[in-house]
């Protein structure tokens, strides 16, 4: 399977659906991006489609989907 992003890769993440934060790629599997945050201890799992390559197209994103509302 190809993905879009790399491991230990810096990518954005749109989070409750208001605050862009930066998070780091730790590992690849089924389709899914375990993703460590920059500024806390923790992480999670998101699929492709959740992560952004550039703030600037998380923040595009983040206001199309807050004209949707």
């Amino acid at each position: 399977m190809i993905y879009k992003y790399g491991i230990v890769e810096h990518v954005y993440i749109i989070e409750n659906g208001m605050h862009i934060k930066e998070v780091i790629i730790v590992n690849i599997a089924n389709g899914f991006y375990q993703i460590c945050f920059t500024d806390i201890k923790g992480s999670i799992k998101l699929r492709e489609s959740r992560l952004y390559k550039t703030i600037g197209e998380a923040a595009t994103k983040n206001r199309a989907t807050k004209n949707e509302f």
